[in-house]
């Protein structure tokens, strides 16, 4: 990827995960395009929302969980999106080239690459991410939502 590409290529995938003592794990994810405010300032609008569940990960692991996760939030990319920049908080995220790698081997059959990202502290500056996670963990099972 040498050029840069329009902004309506690129999808930012915020996400929150919660991993519970008794080995369930939940995510909030809010999938966004990036633009541009008159004034210079930058805005992600959300375009879709995830709020995922799983009691049934292998070794309640969450290094196998956020593959998991990665495909079910792959799941909902907009079909123009060539590239998947997820940005998450747990320490996982550390290790991005290894991320990237096993998540790539599944999201280039769809046609989109994916980088990631550590980003601690984003549930929050953006505290929907929790409130999708929490409202998984009431629910017990996975729920995702088109905005528009």
């Amino acid at each position: 990827m040498t050029d840069r590409l329009p902004d309506d290529r690129i999808t930012y995938a915020h996400l929150a995960i919660v991993n519970l003592q008794d080995g369930r794990i939940a995510a909030g994810a809010r999938l966004s395009k990036r633009s541009y405010r008159p004034d210079g300032g930058v805005l992600y609008e959300p375009y879709a929302v995830c709020s995922l569940y799983y009691d049934s990960v292998r070794n309640n692991s969450t290094r196998q969980a956020i593959l998991v996760i990665a495909a079910d939030i792959l799941a909902e990319v907009d079909p123009a999106t060539e590239l998947l920049i997820i940005r998450a908080n747990t320490p996982h995220f550390r290790r991005y080239r290894e991320l990237e790698a096993l998540i790539n081997a599944y999201s280039l059959s769809r046609g989109v690459v994916v980088k990631v990202a550590h980003k601690p502290g984003i549930e929050r500056s953006i505290p929907e991410l929790m409130a999708l996670a929490n409202d998984a963990i009431e629910r017990k099972e996975s729920v995702t939502c088109r905005l528009y």
